[in-house]
C-alpha cells in the first residue's frame, strides 16, 4: 500500500499575517468608515410607526385560509377534507 503521490506535499510556507498592520494602516479612515456606515444603517432602518400591519380578518392566504377551515372543523367536531394547498 504505497503512499500516495499527494502527501509528499505536507509542508507549508511560513505565511504572516498582515492583519495588525493594515489596522494600523487604516487607523486614520476610521472615523469615516463609522460616518458611512451610520449613514448606511439609517437607510435600512424600518420606521416601525409608519408601518401599515394588514388584519388578520382582512387577510387572504393559502395557509391561514387552511387554518381557519381546521379551527372551524375542530369547534363543528368534524374532520377536515383535504384541500389543495394542504
Amino acid at each position: 500500500c504505497g503512499t500516495p503521490p499527494w502527501r509528499k506535499h505536507t509542508e507549508v510556507p511560513p505565511t504572516p499575517l498582515h492583519t495588525g498592520r493594515v489596522l494600523r494602516e487604516g487607523e486614520e479612515l476610521w472615523p469615516e468608515v463609522q460616518e458611512e456606515m451610520t449613514r448606511s444603517l439609517a437607510t435600512m432602518r424600518v420606521d416601525y410607526d409608519a408601518a401599515n400591519l394588514k388584519q388578520l380578518d382582512n387577510s387572504n392566504n393559502p395557509l391561514l385560509i387552511k387554518r381557519r377551515r381546521a379551527k372551524q372543523a375542530a369547534a363543528m367536531g368534524t374532520p377536515l377534507s383535504p384541500t389543495p394547498a394542504s
